[in-house]
């Protein structure tokens, strides 16, 4: 049955079933920080009505904003753990981890299907390996710079 799907269908699923193991594990381990938290000496600071404020706006204006997270580039890790960590109740987590998931799965698929058609076009394959070996080397460059210039200074 399977095999009978096109691979796009197959790819779709795929991604969308390792986003939502990714993302809802994110989601658990904001959920198990907060349990924690609640048990040690912090859970003065996290029984603050601000943060109980805070919980009740996650929960209630929080959905969109885990949805759009998967448009981004880095934030969607932060925004799952936030939302777990604010308890933000599965019945709204769950529904917006879902549109997002779908959204993320269509761009990533379309992008990648993309590269993968102009790879077999005819006489492309040199270009596309050269354009992907230049994008791989530059993302590899600003990420080293990013890190070199967010890195602690030592102070003598």
């Amino acid at each position: 049955m399977l095999s009978q799907l096109p691979v796009e269908v197959v790819a779709y699923v795929f991604l969308v079933v390792v986003v939502h193991l990714r993302a809802g594990g994110t989601y658990a381990l904001g959920r198990l920080a907060r349990h924690a938290g609640d048990r040690s000496r912090a859970s003065g600071v996290l029984g603050r009505p601000m943060v109980r404020r805070s919980e009740q706006l996650v929960g209630r204006f929080g959905p969109p904003a885990v949805s759009a997270s998967f448009l981004t580039v880095g934030f969607q890790s932060a925004m799952n753990l936030t939302a777990g960590f604010l308890r933000m109740p599965l019945r709204h987590y769950l529904p917006a981890l879902t549109v997002g998931a779908l959204i993320w799965a269509g761009m990533y698929l379309s992008v990648g299907l993309a590269v993968l058609r102009a790879w077999n076009a005819d006489g492309n394959s040199t270009a596309v390996l050269a354009v992907a070996v230049l994008v791989a080397l530059v993302g590899g460059l600003a990420v080293g710079v990013r890190r070199r210039w967010l890195a602690p200074v030592a102070v003598d």
